[in-house]
């Protein structure tokens, strides 16, 4: 009886070992987050007031900052406690002081397998599920007036100060000029220029200069580019060939030269003053030195532009 137990308890032990080594292992179980991962690229790279705000579809939303930033730009890797295949979100500026959205409408994102990368550029509304690319382009372009179309550019562009600039209108009109929108005001800057030469302009009223003589006072363009109108010890002495001109059509002075840093060329950058010879003394205008900050031909070309038409738009 003894023996017949003892063969009886092996048999069992045997079959445990064998049943036991074919049992499967249990599966881990499967993840229930979400995981985002977000790119984003602003022209500028101002990515500091700048943040996330996610939420799953049909529920509230929390907030999510960039993290790291690499080529493209700045990179955020968000995870949601919960399994969704749709996530919403918006890129604010000021955090919760919610000061501006770069797109003022809501975005989604579809996931598949719980996650999902996406690529976001400023101003467009498109979600990119690849690296789109980042070559100039026109961000936005309104129509001013009807012969002004004001353009904001993603680069920097340098004008040549002739022709279109490269840019074209469809349906097609003729444009007369371009020209860099931070110099429209040109009364109250001095001078307008582009990559290859520089116009001044003195307007009666403006920059001190408060005679409405029509062209009877005689300015001249001082500057270390001509020696500061060649003063020495408190005297003047006029150079006539920057001697400024009345344009009866635009009611100012004017005076045209080629930039570079040639003889009788104006270096980009420099500085320089309107001087007004009073027979036998002289005016400096304005108080301070205007600054010659060329948004074209000093390399960094301008992000702004006027697109002027030779015809009136069709509204």
């Amino acid at each position: 009886m003894r023996k017949r137990l003892a063969l009886w308890l092996t048999l069992l032990l045997a079959l445990s070992l064998v049943f036991g080594c074919t049992k499967k292992t249990p599966e881990p179980p499967k993840e229930t987050g979400t995981t985002i991962t977000f790119h984003y690229h602003r022209w500028a790279e101002d990515y500091q007031p700048w943040d996330l705000w996610v939420w799953p579809f049909g529920k509230e939303g929390k907030s999510f900052q960039f993290t790291e930033r690499d080529e493209y730009g700045a990179k955020a890797v968000v995870t949601l406690p919960v399994q969704t295949e749709k996530v919403g979100f918006i890129i604010r500026k000021g955090g919760d002081t919610w000061a501006g959205k770069d797109v003022g409408t809501d975005r989604f994102i579809e996931v598949k397998d719980g996650k999902a990368e996406v690529w976001l550029l400023e101003g467009e509304e498109k979600v990119a599920t690849q690296p789109p690319d980042l070559k100039p382009r026109i961000q936005s372009a309104y129509l001013d007036s009807k012969r002004e179309i004001v353009a904001k550019l993603t680069h920097d562009l340098a004008l040549k100060g002739t022709g279109s600039e490269g840019f074209s209108l469809s349906p097609s009109l003729p444009i007369a000029g371009v020209k860099d929108a931070r110099a429209a005001d040109v009364a109250l800057i001095g001078y307008e220029a582009n990559a290859t030469q520089i116009t001044f302009i003195l307007t009666p009223g403006k920059l001190g200069f408060r005679k409405d003589d029509k062209g009877a006072a005689k300015v001249y363009i001082s500057g270390p580019f001509n020696s500061w109108g060649g003063t020495s010890g408190g005297s003047f002495k006029a150079q006539p060939e920057w001697l400024m001109s009345w344009n009866k059509t635009a009611g100012r002075y004017e005076l045209t030269k080629p930039i570079g840093t040639g003889a009788g060329q104006v270096p980009a950058g420099s500085e320089f003053k309107f001087t007004e010879d009073a027979g036998g003394g002289q005016q400096w205008l304005p108080s301070n030195n205007i600054q010659i900050t060329l948004g074209t031909g000093s390399g960094k070309g301008t992000k702004e532009v006027v697109i002027t038409l030779a015809q009136d738009a069709d509204v």
